[in-house]
């Protein structure tokens, strides 16, 4: 992105030691992170996370560092902290990958929290670890004098069975959503928080993966808030926990994050507990991503805005084209894995293949991935439907080199700015079943694949809330363009003028009269050059004289290029021919016995000064006559040392009815020097009455100009005998 505009660099200065009782927290004078982007590993960025308890800490493994929250140790416990809060208000998307190894009775389990009780928070800590560090003691019946962290949402994945006096864990296998809004958390599920509320807001056993298998489980959490028509408690959001590609709760958990007590801004710290009790295992945070997903802007006419996400690394535009300024909120979704997007985009036969366009460092550093964009706007209508809205809206990013393995031209690209919605109020991008349509239309009118300024795709939008995704290959978007004169294959006199000589090209884009009608399919796109290039002639304009004063064959190339940079070629042949003056001979027998085969000799030259190109032989015999047959020989020959040396090329006529059609060829003139011609013969039946005198005549012509026309048909009479 353009450095100093778009790029957004928060750099965090500690420079105190926090000091809080246990707290093993990190100097931060190095964090340059605006939000954890932990992408293969922590090897840097670690002093972004706040470490607390006794057991937490950055281990290096295989090469790669790992967030180490217990050791295979009795009673450990730790938290780690993010230090920087993050907006939640608005929705986030978080996935990490977690592994358990060394286990001694596979306990107790991790959770991964939002809170807003500081960096230094943590659980109880002073034996067992049914707490998960974030809840209270084992054998604690009320939350609100225990040591549980306040202020707190927990998702927790816990490995261990708990109970005092019953059993509060259903099973040593499963993932619970825990909250007592701005109480004291509790890991005991379904206990009566202070104030009111059960504590256990989901809960999902799980059968398979068992977590403490060793292997590595992926996590990824999303948090979409209360649709924005809610204006009556409760106004609850939806929270989904998805568990290697399975979604633990497919209906969402009721969730309202604003029940805990956000920061201004909606936001929050995020990160990891953890514990062991008699039972141990040790529990690492392998990779960690969290993005915040809605940021809100200001719709204005006659300036654009621009939202910039992942610390700069992409961001989304918008300009009003009509209307009053609109308050709009964009979510982007980035696809960790960039086969998701294209199956959203090819369901249906929407939009075959076509792919998602990759962004670099979507997901952080040296991780790329396809990113979609949600847009809604709150103020307008009760549904955060953008209706009306009137705008070009886009995307500015740096394209990744993984977009030229899947095809990518940047000559001719064939860019798509696709757009959908789900139906569903405020969440646009949402789909409900596999089956489910998304994408239906493609409204790009623009791209711009360069890298200064950065690449950008941009589209208009005529209402209603929306989804957008940038997209390349995109099917039905190639303009074209139609060439009517010159004629393909067409030929022309030396010198020729007048209408039929003047170039006449059309260019073509899709849909180029449509524009901005809601629920159109697009795209927008129009030409930005439309020309036209004759060999030998040079450039040539629409409707100026094409090139006739060279002779010989000549190709003449019309291009078109969009304002998607897509490009197209007509390409058409023509010949430019001078005058020339062809002559022909035609002999015969002067007697033929009647049913008698009769054959004529006829020789073909060119007396003038070009060659003569289409040249055709025509011999329509008489009634007395019924021709049978014809071929010859296109003949060059020169003298070359002293010798005479020719080259001939055969051909064969036709016969149709009484006219019989010779196709020669191209005939060079004739000199001393140069011996050119053709020479046939055609046989004809002699049926005609004994005593009568039959006339043939045979006709040469070509594509040129003749000077002489009187030479252009020769007539050999014959006498029909009885012998």
């Amino acid at each position: 992105m353009k450095v100093g505009t778009l790029r957004f660099v928060v750099v965090a200065v500690i420079t105190g030691l926090l000091l809080v009782a246990g707290s093993t927290a990190a100097w931060a004078q190095d964090c340059s992170l605006t939000a954890p982007n932990y992408v293969s590993n922590f090897n840097s960025g670690s002093s972004c996370i706040l470490l607390n308890g006794n057991s937490p800490a950055f281990v290096p493994v295989g090469g790669a560092t790992v967030l180490r929250l217990t050791t295979s140790d009795t009673t450990r416990v730790g938290s780690a902290w993010f230090n920087t809060k993050q907006p939640v208000q608005n929705g986030f998307s978080t996935t990490f990958r977690f592994q358990f190894t060394n286990p001694s009775g596979s306990a107790d389990g991790i959770a991964f929290l939002i809170q807003n009780s500081g960096t230094g928070a943590i659980g109880f800590q002073d034996g067992n670890g049914g707490a998960l560090g974030y809840g209270d003691n084992d054998s604690s019946t009320d939350n609100s004098a225990g040591a549980g962290i306040p202020n707190s949402l927990a998702i927790e994945f816990d490995t261990y069975r708990n109970f005092d006096g019953n059993r509060w864990d259903p099973d040593a296998n499963h993932v619970a959503v825990q909250s007592c809004g701005t109480g004291k958390n509790t890991s005991h599920h379904g206990q009566f928080c202070t104030g009111g509320g059960n504590s256990t807001l989901g809960l999902a056993s799980v059968t398979s993966p068992i977590f403490s298998d060793g292997a590595v489980h992926k996590v990824t959490i999303t948090y979409a808030p209360p649709p924005s028509s809610c204006s009556e408690g409760p106004c609850l959001g939806s929270l989904h926990v998805i568990l290697d590609n399975t979604d633990l709760f497919p209906n969402g958990v009721p969730t309202d994050l604003n029940t805990i007590g956000l920061d201004e801004g909606g936001k929050a710290l995020v990160g990891f507990t953890a514990a062991t009790g008699g039972s141990y295992q040790t529990q690492d945070i392998l990779t960690w991503t969290f993005t915040p997903t809605s940021q809100s802007t200001v719709v204005t006419t006659g300036q654009t805005s621009i939202v910039p996400f992942q610390n700069g690394a992409f961001n989304y535009t918008a300009l009003l084209n009509a209307g009053n300024p609109t308050t709009a909120q964009i979510t982007p979704i980035v696809f960790e894995n960039g086969n998701d997007c294209e199956l959203l985009i090819h369901r249906n036969g929407g939009f075959p293949g076509a792919h998602c366009f990759i962004y670099e460092n979507a997901l952080g550093p040296h991780s790329d991935a396809p990113v979609m964009f949600a847009l809604t706007c709150p103020q307008l209508t009760s549904t955060s439907d953008c209706s009306p809205l009137n705008a070009d809206l886009g995307t500015q990013f740096n394209l990744s080199s993984l977009n030229a393995g899947l095809g990518f031209d940047p000559t001719n690209p064939l860019p798509g700015w696709l757009k959908g919605n789900s139906g569903i109020p405020g969440d646009p991008c949402r789909t409900n079943s596999p089956g489910d349509t998304l994408f239906v239309s493609n409204q790009i009118s623009s791209f711009d694949p360069t890298p200064l300024p950065d690449p950008f795709t941009k589209g208009k939008s005529g209402g209603t809330g929306s989804c957008w995704v940038a997209t390349f290959n995109t099917p039905n978007e190639a303009p074209s363009v139609t060439i009517a004169a010159p004629l393909n294959n067409a030929v022309y006199q030396q010198n020729q003028t007048g209408s039929a000589t003047n170039a006449s090209f059309t260019c073509n884009t899709v849909n180029n009269t449509v524009n901005n009608v809601p629920n159109a399919t697009g795209p927008y796109l129009t030409p930005t050059s439309c020309t036209a290039t004759n060999t030998p002639g040079g450039s040539t304009a629409n409707g100026a004289h094409f090139d006739t004063a060279s002779l010989g064959p000549h190709t003449f190339v019309a291009k078109v290029v969009d304002s998607a940079t897509d490009s197209a070629t007509s390409t058409v042949t023509y010949t430019v021919v001078g005058s020339t003056d062809l002559a022909i001979l035609n002999l015969a027998a002067l007697k033929a016995p009647v049913n008698s085969t009769l054959t004529y000799a006829i020789g073909v030259g060119d007396l003038g000064g070009a060659t003569a190109v289409g040249v055709t032989v025509t011999d329509t015999f008489p009634s007395g006559l019924t021709p049978q047959s014809g071929s010859g020989n296109n003949v060059s020959c020169a003298i070359v040392n002293r010798r005479l040396t020719c080259t001939t090329v055969p051909f064969n006529c036709s016969v149709s009815g009484q006219t019989v059609s010779c196709p020669l060829g191209p005939i060079a003139p004739l000199s001393l020097s140069s011996l050119n011609g053709a020479t046939l013969q055609i046989k004809a039946k002699v049926i005609g009455a004994v005593g009568s005198t039959l006339q043939n005549t045979a006709t040469v012509s070509s594509s040129n100009a003749d000077s002489k026309l009187s030479n252009n048909s020769s007539t050999a009479k014959t006498l029909v005998t009885a012998h």
